[in-house]
């Protein structure tokens, strides 16, 4: 009798730590290294640090990495995520899929600060902000791995990755300055 409440806890217990939440409870298998470069602007990659080769999806449409800021006073500057603003393809195909050997990096993103009507413009994928005003930043990338999931564009089939890591990482942060607009005159 009690081995078999034994065995029907252990079978409820490992029915509640299905592989997808133990795979997000997992060390990432991936770092993101950002660097901030003179322009000013942004650079980020996607690094397999793990022994083995792993599988990642970074799409700007379904899975992108999301930038943060914090100006000099400490306050989140708040970007607009322009996906709400767009229809767009919300399927995980095949091909989107990055196998990543080991120590590969993949390129996220590089992005510029560019000025606009005295204050600057910054993109991240689909991700915007405007009217950031010259001064001291502190920004780091993070990226969520959500989906396991795929389906093939050509046959129509589907199927999921058993090995794919799920979870989020953050990267570095780094310093940047974003310096005075001259005014043309």
């Amino acid at each position: 009798m009690i081995r078999r409440l034994f065995l029907k806890e252990f079978f409820l217990l490992a029915g509640a730590l299905s592989l997808p939440s133990m795979r997000s409870r997992m060390k990432s298998p991936f770092d993101i290294r950002l660097r901030a470069t003179a322009g000013p602007s942004l650079t980020a990659h996607l690094i397999n640090v793990s022994p083995k080769s792993q599988i990642a999806l970074h799409d700007l449409d379904l899975q992108p990495s999301e930038p943060r800021l914090i100006d000099e006073k400490g306050a989140a500057i708040h970007f607009v995520d322009r996906r709400q603003l767009k229809k767009y393809d919300t399927t995980p195909y095949r091909y989107l899929y990055k196998s990543l050997a080991v120590r590969e990096e993949f390129p996220l993103l590089e992005r510029k600060f560019e000025p606009q009507n005295g204050a600057y413009h910054f993109e991240w994928g689909p991700f915007g902000v405007d009217g950031l005003a010259p001064g001291a930043y502190r920004a780091k990338i993070i990226w969520k791995s959500a989906l396991d999931s795929w389906v093939d564009s050509e046959t129509g089939n589907t199927g999921k990755w058993r090995d794919i890591w799920l979870g989020e990482i953050h990267s570095n942060e780094v310093s940047l300055q974003l310096p005075a607009i001259n005014s043309p005159g």
